[in-house]
C-alpha cells in the first residue's frame, strides 16, 4: 500500500479521501522507535492497526513496521513550505505610483 504522508508537531498522519473528494479524514500513523521515514511518500509492506484515546474518544492508528522510502525528502519540502510562508509580497506593487501623505492633508472623505 503506498501512501502519501505529513509530517506534524505530534508525529505522523496521512490524509485519506474519498471518491467524490468531498471529505478529508486523516489517518496517525506510527513507526517503530528509532525509524522515522525522511520522504513524502511511503510503501507500506507490513503494519497493524490500532486506537488511541483522544478528547473526542477513540481514533484509530496505523502502526508501520516496514516500509520503502518512495517520493520527496521531506526536509525539503518542509523547508520549502517554510520559505514560501515566510515570504512577504506586497500585493500593491504593481498597482500605481506609491501615494505619500503629509501631516497637514485631510483625507477627501
Amino acid at each position: 500500500m503506498k501512501l502519501y504522508i505529513n509530517k506534524t508537531q505530534y508525529g505522523y498522519s496521512a490524509p485519506l479521501v474519498d471518491k467524490e473528494k468531498t471529505c478529508k479524514y486523516y489517518l496517525q500513523l506510527g513507526f517503530k522507535k528509532g525509524e522515522e521515514p525522511t520522504t513524502d511518500q511511503i510503501e507500506i509492506t507490513d503494519c497493524f492497526m490500532t486506537a488511541f484515546n483522544s478528547k473526542d474518544g477513540a481514533k484509530p492508528k496505523m502502526v508501520v513496521m516496514g516500509y520503502k522510502d518512495i517520493g520527496t525528502n521531506l526536509d525539503e519540502k518542509e523547508a520549502l513550505y517554510n520559505t514560501k510562508a515566510t515570504t512577504k509580497v506586497d500585493p500593491y506593487t504593481e498597482f500605481g505610483d506609491k501615494l505619500e501623505m503629509e501631516d497637514d492633508q485631510s483625507l477627501p472623505f
